[in-house]
């Protein structure tokens, strides 16, 4: 189970900051700073499951959540861009 978790934090961690950064991902300033900021959190979460061994229920929860909200937002993002680029 701390793998799983482990595993979707840093997925979770790694679509922020891409998210961020990215030039088709259209969001304002404290949109992209917070996403940064969950960033930095899911990776600390991360870091506490491998430290701590121990894997609550919320980290589950949360990570889930968090995971598929993530790929909810790249897969309408992606969309997104196709649609612009086809009216374009």
């Amino acid at each position: 189970m701390q793998t799983l978790v482990i595993g979707l934090f840093a997925y979770v961690s790694l679509a922020c900051v891409v998210g961020a950064f990215s030039v088709c991902y259209q969001a304002t300033l404290t949109q992209r700073v917070g996403v940064a900021v969950i960033s930095i959190w899911s990776a600390w979460c991360a870091y506490l499951v491998h430290d701590t061994h121990l894997t609550p229920g919320h980290a589950v929860l949360g990570g889930v959540g968090m995971a598929i909200f993530a790929t909810g937002t790249i897969i309408k993002t992606y969309r997104w861009k196709v649609w612009n680029a086809k009216t374009d």
